[in-house]
């Protein structure tokens, strides 16, 4: 096996260049910054919140599908909304 650049891979892999660690979820203060929405001078949204839910939601199916470490952030986010949630 041999990569995009022709150097052999053969019994040996591939070292990622970016090495995933498994992260912890730790309780952190609820930090209230300042929104765009809080600006002077804000855009207003033109699309509705479930036009925007629902693209989202399509495009990240499709990323989850193609890239494993992408589905696992999002399962990490998943969870941390879930974990916010239950605290209130």
């Amino acid at each position: 096996y041999y990569t995009p650049y022709g150097r052999s891979i053969q019994a040996t892999g591939i070292e990622p260049d970016i090495v995933s660690r498994r992260l912890q979820l730790s309780d952190q203060p609820n930090r209230s910054g300042t929104r765009e929405a809080d600006l002077a001078g804000h855009l207003q949204n033109e699309s509705t919140d479930s036009e925007n839910e629902a693209g989202a939601a399509v495009q990240a199916e499709r990323l989850q599908d193609r890239d494993f470490e992408v589905g696992e952030a999002l399962n990490l986010l998943k969870g941390m909304v879930l974990a916010r949630r239950q605290t209130g």
